[in-house]
């Protein structure tokens, strides 16, 4: 119940998670752009998982190298940077660091949200343009589509709870995508050509409130986290093969799926046949 404060009714405050985004596919050779979101619970999950993750660091890094250490998908994946002596850092043992990070997701029952960019059928929109903006238009597609689908969360699940996003920090793109985030909260400021092409459900956003927040990776372990999913979903969109015993441990806890992709595990069999439709909507998380 409200309870009064010096004559003041003060209302019992609505949650507010937290959606730590982060990006692959900023190489224009890839066929397919990623943004990739990780939403927590600020109250009760946060402080968990960063510790759970900092355990991972104490699991499998060398005490002389804890502090600082950052689990970067790619480097762990393909042997660069910190593990690039393959002697010392062979994928046996990177496998089992990749595997742990991903697990992270299920095992806090991390809902997952993607937005991905499609470079071949999109090819007819970067033929003009210089590198730089062409790069920024297929970050902000991606970014809308996460969006949207966030939005539609919110409102399915959680409708008296609202979110605030952390992106990985992009200087070329942190104002556009700043920009998009308050158009799409006032739709009257949205080009009428533009509005046409959005899609009619979950806008105006209403649950994502506030301005994008930019950190960086190697100070949010929870961006490491959005680091993994947009890695991993974007090689298994591209077809990687060797990604999808990791994406099958991911797949239950995505928001919505695109079509493109397959589901490779029961698990994520399951939680789509009991939506009706693997495009859908479902919640194999707590709600």
């Amino acid at each position: 119940m409200p309870r009064a404060l010096g004559g003041a009714r003060l209302e019992a405050s609505r949650l507010v998670r937290i959606t730590y985004l982060d990006e692959s596919g900023t190489d224009p050779r890839e066929p397919f752009f990623v943004v990739a979101g990780v939403v927590v619970d600020g109250d009760k999950q946060l402080a968990p998982v960063e510790d759970y993750l900092e355990g991972l660091v104490q699991k499998h890094i060398p005490k002389k190298d804890w502090l600082g250490f950052v689990f970067h998908a790619a480097d762990i994946w393909n042997g660069n940077n910190y593990f690039k002596d393959h002697d010392d850092w062979p994928w046996e043992r990177r496998e089992p660091i990749f595997k742990d990070v991903v697990e992270t997701i299920p095992k806090f029952r991390l809902p997952v949200c993607i937005g991905f960019f499609d470079r071949v059928k999109g090819v007819h929109m970067l033929q003009t343009g210089t590198p730089q903006e062409r790069d920024a238009l297929v970050h902000t597609m991606s970014f809308i589509g996460m969006t949207i689908q966030l939005e539609g969360c919110f409102r399915q699940h959680w409708p008296d709870q609202y979110t605030i996003l952390v992106h990985e920090d992009r200087p070329p793109v942190r104002q556009v995508l700043k920009d998009m985030t308050l158009i799409m909260r006032n739709l009257d400021k949205m080009d009428a050509e533009l509005r046409r092409a959005f899609p009619t459900e979950n806008l105006p956003l209403t649950h994502i409130r506030d301005t994008p927040h930019f950190a960086s990776k190697d100070d949010c372990r929870l961006l490491q986290l959005s680091d993994h999913c947009a890695y991993l979903l974007r090689g298994t969109l591209g077809g990687n093969k060797r990604h999808q015993p990791y994406h099958d441990i991911l797949a239950p806890q995505m928001i919505s799926y695109p079509h493109r992709m397959e589901f490779h595990h029961d698990r994520a069999v399951k939680s789509a046949m009991e939506s009706g439709d693997i495009s859908s909507v479902f919640a194999p998380w707590d709600t």
